[in-house]
């Protein structure tokens, strides 16, 4: 992990490599570990630099805070010194395509990530308005130096390859499988895939476009209960 005068910077899927290092090392030593990995996600990273770090300067990029109690998460979150923009509703569409006949090969996907101009737009926009807030007054006492994209960077195209560059997923793909009745549509009503006898999906794949809450998790909990009602009621 790179040092930045009194802060850390590093991704989140690095703690787990980070805290099983350290746990181990503990016990090495005969020291008793501080067991970070036995902590959820969001709790083991806030237990790590409880323990290890001083709680400024701290720069991380991932969403850990969603493991924490709300409590736990406004603790959390004073930890935090960095603004993410994020489309919540892009309008690019990708594709999951058959790789060959084969069913043991692996599909094809492409996300299209950034694919119309109206998604590059707005992200472009949001990363300026993101920094922006944060050359404000407001942060003088907690702001050291911007790091990503860096104080170099001042030009729209300077934003645009950032955004092609640096941006990730949430990881909340929808709408492979939408449900429908229309061309596009691969489940009916009942989840039940169209053509085919004694299939149904039940997932966040269904879904006919991405949901405005903060994740699929709950309402892919929710298609599945759903789907296990439509079941036990054909039975």
């Amino acid at each position: 992990m790179p040092r930045l005068t009194n802060g850390w910077f590093f991704k989140a899927e690095s703690f787990f490599s980070v805290a099983r290092h350290l746990d181990q090392a503990a016990l090495d030593v005969h020291a008793p570990p501080p067991d970070f990995l036995s902590h959820s996600h969001g709790e083991g990273f806030l237990r790590f630099f409880e323990v290890r770090c001083s709680r400024q300067g701290i720069y991380i990029f991932d969403e850990p805070e969603s493991a924490l109690s709300p409590s736990r998460q406004i603790e959390f979150l004073k930890l935090l010194r960095q603004h993410r923009p994020a489309l919540a509703h892009p309008t690019s569409r990708g594709q999951v395509r058959l790789a060959s006949a084969n069913w043991r090969d692996a599909p094809v996907i492409e996300a299209n990530h950034l694919g119309t101009d109206h998604d590059l737009n707005a992200i472009v926009k949001a990363i300026e308005t993101a920094r922006e807030l944060g050359r404000q007054s407001a942060f003088d006492q907690m702001r050291e130096v911007e790091v990503v994209p860096g104080p170099h960077a001042a030009s729209r195209q300077d934003m645009i390859d950032l955004a092609r560059t640096a941006s990730a997923s949430f990881g909340h793909a929808v709408g492979t499988a939408k449900i429908g009745a229309d061309a596009d549509a691969v489940v009916d009503s009942n989840l039940r895939v169209h053509g085919l006898r004694g299939l149904r999906v039940a997932d966040a794949s269904v879904m006919p476009s991405i949901i405005s809450g903060p994740g699929t998790n709950a309402p892919s909990y929710m298609i599945g209960g759903r789907a296990a009602e439509l079941i036990k009621a054909a039975i």
